[in-house]
This record gives structure tokens, sequence and C-alpha cells, in this order.
């Protein structure tokens, strides 16, 4: 009886074996497939001249833009070197923000000025809680794309915020 336990036993753990090592090849297949059109793709980003985008609406967001992508393209679009070429863009969106609020403060009232400090104070508030937010959430999921997500919600917000000023100096200053 137990020869006959052993001998099934031994059959169930050898019909295991043989499952798992067909799953094996198929998932080394299946990782195969994912990193060809990892390489392909990578192929095509590097082929696309952002110069000759017509769709970008302002000589400032074309030159960050081309210079995020050249950066990443540099260091051949690993993960730390993205994220390092998104947090070296920041202070440039920054900076741009501030440009902006000058050109306003120059052609705006007294009053105005007042609303747009408020206003600049206010979304400061809102950007260091959405930031800290993203963090938390973003930041305690595992894998490192999520560390590229998570530079990319931080720029997003302020490049955002340079646009919104942008605009509305473009709008107020035709009046």
């Amino acid at each position: 009886m137990k020869k006959n336990l052993l001998i099934l036993a031994i059959i169930a753990l050898s019909g295991l074996t043989l499952m798992s090592s067909i799953f094996a090849i198929r998932y080394k297949k299946h990782i195969q497939v994912l990193n060809n059109e990892i390489m392909q793709l990578n192929e095509t980003i590097s082929n696309i001249d952002i110069n000759k985008d017509k769709n970008l609406k302002s000589s400032y967001a074309e030159s960050f833009d081309i210079k995020l992508q050249e950066c990443m393209k540099s260091c051949n679009y690993t993960t730390a070197c993205m994220n390092n070429c998104t947090y070296e863009a920041i202070p440039k969106w920054e900076k741009e923000i501030d440009k902006n609020i000058m050109l306003l403060e120059k052609i705006m009232n007294k009053e105005q000025i007042e609303l747009l400090h408020d206003s600049q104070k206010k979304w400061i508030t809102y950007k260091d809680a959405q930031q800290k937010l993203n963090s938390e959430i973003i930041g305690s999921m595992i894998g490192t794309m999520y560390t590229n997500i998570l530079a990319g919600m931080q720029i997003y917000l302020i490049e955002l915020r340079a646009k919104e000023l942008d605009e509305l100096y473009y709008f107020y200053s035709k009046k």
C-alpha cells in the first residue's frame, strides 16, 4: 500500500515538474516577445524627430520638451536616467512660472496683482499636497516604472501651471 502511494506521489510530482517546465518555456517565449516589442518601441522613439512636430504650441514648451527628450535619449531611456532628466527639467518650468508672474505683474493693476499672488500661494499649497499624495500612493508601489510615473506626475503639475499663466498673460496682454 505504501509502495503504491509512493509511486502515485512520484507520478504526480513528475507531472507537476513537466507542467512547470512547459510553463517556464512559455513564459520565456513571452518574455522574449515582450523584449522584442520594447526594443522596437525604443527604436521608434529614437527615430522621432521632435523638431519636426508642428503641434507644439509655444517656443518654451518646445524647447523644454526637446531638451527633455534629448536628455532621455542620451542615456538610452533607462529608468534612473529618465527620472533624473525629468527632475532636472522641473526648475526650468518653475522659472517659467516666475517669468509669467513677473510679466503679468507688469500689466495688471494692484488688485489683480493681489489676486494673482493669492492664487499662486494657493496653487503652491495644492501642488505640495498633491505631490505628497502622489508620493504616498505611487511611491509605495512595487516596480521601478512607478518612479517614472511619479516623476511625470510631479513635472506635470508644474508644467500645467506655467502654461496656465502663459495663457493668462497672452489673453490679458491682447486686451
